[in-house]
């Protein structure tokens, strides 16, 4: 099989910030103009509302605090930029808006920041209301004042993209909801879980995923945040003047158990890079070697979220946040048996990717000269987890511990 017989789609880099937006996944041949027509007539412009993944129900201390307003509008990528008036119909005793947003050239999101006094609010209860001047359209906000403080947690391991780092850790329990926060140096993160669902507490520049809303920009943004007693993977999209940012995903673990090392695995892919273009241009896997978190546990070796974390793949792919790779070791073999591959976009592949392969081990450095899948040369699917890619390059992951 030639390259060109192997599955070659174009992918189009996925910006890190909300100001510039991205064209969709095109397969090669279609002849499709993603930037669409130019959208500058104020008759024509589309109409903004709120985004329905804006918080609503938000519990508060006694300290200030800030909440971004997320709006949005269905917008192509020559729409003008555009200003809204917006206004606080009730609540402006205890808060205070931002009387304008701004949608940037193309944007489909904007954002403003209500800025609210919980020691103003009078009664445990209270709500505020946001609307958007020119249109009949509001948005209505439910604050309550917690009874209760936070209790000391064991401290966790934050994977920051190239090592880990001690967190502090508190959590309380109110009304079915228990309240995660971790600190360090200036770094605050709030989670909240009630009913085994996990949603990121707008905290200073941070916002859940969920309120980027655009998967056909940004594909893992449709993935959850996710939790268990091992560990806690939040999605979450930092908010500027700009707009939202790309998601990005964060990898909290529990300290370690006997006998358990966490590591930082360094991926020289060959499943994926040798045949994913990204800006028409192919990405050389030597020259794009990422970073995941990892768990040395005897013989076995567990990769966390290995196309998330810093993978230039990482926008792209909506698999879940506990997408894992379980390889088997001992001193010179490594067996990575079929598995999910960690990796989904429908764009891509329209069925579930699986992956596998045999290698070797030496120092510390893991080799799978032939990596195997279940995709055909032409994309589609394999039944069988024993297919490769025309012009063959490994996978090679060093594993660097954790002390």
């Amino acid at each position: 099989m030639k390259t060109s017989a192997v599955l070659l789609l174009l992918i189009m880099m996925l910006c890190a910030c909300g100001r510039e937006q991205p064209s969709p996944i095109v397969r090669p041949g279609t002849g499709t103009d993603p930037s669409g027509p130019s959208e500058n007539d104020p008759a024509t412009m589309p109409e903004p509302c709120f985004s329905p993944d804006n918080i609503t129900e938000i519990a508060t201390d006694a300290e200030d605090l800030e909440i971004h307003i997320i709006l949005y509008r269905e917008a192509a990528y020559k729409t003008a930029a555009q200003t809204y008036a917006l206004e606080l119909t009730d609540g402006r005793d205890f808060a205070e808006l931002d009387h304008e947003a701004t949608f940037a050239q193309g944007a489909k999101t904007a954002t403003a920041t209500l800025r609210v006094a919980p020691s103003k609010m009078g009664r445990d209860t209270r709500r505020a209301v946001v609307k958007i001047s020119k249109y009949d359209k509001s948005l209505t906000l439910t604050f309550t004042r917690r009874s209760g403080g936070w209790t000391v947690s064991s401290p966790l391991l934050f994977f920051d993209g190239t090592t880990f780092k001690a967190m502090a850790t508190e959590t309380r329990t109110y009304s079915g909801t228990t309240e995660w926060r971790i600190t360090g140096n200036e770094f605050v993160r709030q989670f909240c879980i009630k009913d085994g669902d996990v949603s990121v507490t707008p905290v200073g520049d941070v916002v859940d995923s969920k309120a980027y809303g655009q998967t056909e920009l940004y594909p893992a943004a449709a993935s959850e945040s996710f939790h268990t007693e091992a560990y806690t993977v939040l999605n979450v999209c930092h908010v500027s003047a700009d707009g939202l940012s790309a998601p990005m995903c964060e990898y909290f673990f529990q300290l370690p158990e006997d006998g358990v090392r966490y590591a930082v695995a360094n991926i020289c892919d060959g499943w994926l890079l040798p045949v994913l273009a990204i800006n028409s241009q192919m990405l050389s896997p030597a020259e794009n070697i990422w970073q995941a978190p990892a768990k040395i546990d005897g013989q076995n070796l567990t990769i966390y979220g290995p196309y998330h974390s810093t993978s230039p793949l990482s926008t792209l792919n909506a698999a879940p946040l506990s997408s894992t790779w379980h390889i088997g070791l001992n001193d010179t073999k490594a067996i990575l048996a079929p598995q999910d591959a960690g990796f989904a976009n429908n764009l891509v592949f329209n069925f579930n990717l699986l992956i596998a392969a045999e290698g070797t081990v030496k120092d510390r450095t893991i080799t799978f000269t032939t990596p195997l899948h279940n995709c055909n040369p032409d994309g589609t699917y394999h039944p069988t987890v024993d297919q490769h890619w025309g012009t063959v390059l490994p996978t090679i992951i060093e594993i660097v511990p954790f002390d």
